[in-house]
């Protein structure tokens, strides 16, 4: 079951570097638009942004159902 109340098809912002599953997500954001972030802790470039489906990153990354329930406007910073 999707453990979010958002559309499985909303927007995220996604860093190259998690979509390609070389880094985990460090950083995850539910911006005031209700757009969500997550990305991991090397800098970053316009280029490493992707914008995929909530669902995408869900398939990726399970442990991000944690988050499912963080407002718009907060942000978290993760371990590894």
């Amino acid at each position: 079951m999707f453990p979010f109340d958002d559309d499985p098809r909303t927007a995220c912002i996604v860093c190259s570097h998690v979509l390609n599953k070389v880094e985990p997500i460090t950083y995850i954001s539910h911006d005031e638009d209700g757009m969500w972030q997550f990305l991991c802790e090397k800098e970053h470039t316009m280029d490493d942004a992707k914008v995929v489906a909530l669902e995408e990153v869900y398939a990726l990354d399970p442990s991000i159902a944690e988050v499912a329930d963080m407002p718009c406007g907060c942000y978290i910073n993760r371990n590894k």
